[in-house]
């Protein structure tokens, strides 16, 4: 998984390919992909495409010869989102711990097959089992299928 936006889309995305072996991984050529055409299709457009990459390589690498022959990858530009959840109160909830006032945070977690994200907000101190947070926690979200939203006894020793 690769985040493309508005500042790094006008870059070449650099592949190469290698051959693992015993004494290690040797680089048998590389190309680039060029970004910016995947950001300009319409949302409605984005789909899998394959891409034919040429391939190259040093001359000093290859006995004067750049040229090493084409990779074929398929390629499929995600849409990327903004997650915003208020996170606003609780009431009633569960008394943790045996000592002391509850100091209760929430977390949101977001799965996906890339890249797991969190956001928490700040313990409300003392906030007891009906803490007020009235918070806004924001995810930048591309293939995050699962978001779990839970809370949590900020306590300094164990959290």
């Amino acid at each position: 998984l690769l985040w493309v936006d508005e500042a790094n889309c006008f870059d070449n995305l650099k592949v190469g390919l290698h051959r693992q072996d015993e004494s290690g991984d040797s680089l048998i050529g590389g190309g680039d992909v060029h970004l910016l055409a995947y950001m300009s299709e319409s949302k409605a457009h984005a789909t899998e495409r394959e891409e034919i990459v040429p391939l190259s390589i040093s001359p000093e690498i290859n006995a004067g010869n750049t040229a090493v022959g084409e990779m074929k990858m398929k390629i499929h530009f995600l849409e990327a989102g903004t997650l915003k959840a208020k996170i606003l109160c609780a009431k009633y909830l569960r008394k943790v711990g045996m000592t002391g006032q509850m100091d209760p945070y929430v977390l949101i977690k977001a799965d996906g097959n890339g890249s797991s994200l969190t956001e928490t907000t700040k313990p409300d101190k003392d906030g007891g089992t009906d803490p007020t947070w009235n918070e806004e926690l924001t995810l930048m979200v591309v293939d995050h299928h699962r978001v779990e939203i839970e809370c949590y006894d900020h306590d300094i020793l164990t959290n």
